[in-house]
């Protein structure tokens, strides 16, 4: 940048041969990517750096994610009462800290003060003698197929089909439809419409 002074009466400074420094080409090592598929978002999030860090996406398949729910639910218990046969006041807790070697419990603080105490509480199921190992879980996926989209989103997304690449519109045509999807269910979709 350099600074030149006008020749005016007022001696006013002007700028002349401003550039910034995206326009030298300083950001020209990450092109512009379409985002079609869920492949092309993981792709990119592998691109970024944060802090000088290189970003770790994780492409996740279907047999990824996990139904907890359903493991956890025969042997896990909401508590009424701490270790220490406190009621456990869930709605003023302000602190929660958990450990990974004792899984299935957490410790609270009803304040913020360093000084204070922890409460424990263990969330398995059965008597002090008798509660569940942590071992003994069996983790399931949470869907053995894929799950379908609206009929009303489907059509939408049919809509874009000249919009995206030949490589990747067979992966939109032949995802699984539902006309059990009611689009109501879904407020956002609902605004579309």
């Amino acid at each position: 940048m350099k600074l030149k002074m006008a020749s005016s009466d007022d001696d006013i400074c002007a700028i002349t041969e401003h550039h910034m420094r995206t326009e030298e080409g300083y950001n020209a090592k990450r092109p512009a990517m379409d985002m079609e598929v869920p492949h092309d978002w993981a792709t990119f999030i592998k691109t970024c750096v944060y802090r000088r860090k290189p970003m770790n996406g994780i492409e996740m398949s279907q047999n990824d994610f996990i139904d907890i729910g359903s493991a956890l639910k025969p042997a896990l218990v909401h508590r009424k009462k701490d270790e220490q046969g406190n009621i456990v006041p869930w709605t003023q807790i302000k602190w929660i800290k958990i450990k990974r070697d004792v899984p299935f419990q957490f410790f609270y603080k009803t304040n913020l003060d360093d000084s204070s105490v922890f409460n424990q509480v263990d969330l398995r199921r059965g008597s002090l003698r008798t509660r569940v190992n942590h071992e003994d879980f069996t983790l399931v996926p949470l869907h053995d197929q894929l799950l379908p989209i609206a009929d009303v989103k489907h059509d939408q997304l049919l809509d874009l089909l000249p919009y995206i690449s030949d490589y990747n519109k067979s992966f939109v045509q032949n995802l699984k439809r539902s006309s059990d999807l009611n689009p109501k269910d879904f407020p956002a979709l609902q605004e579309e419409i």
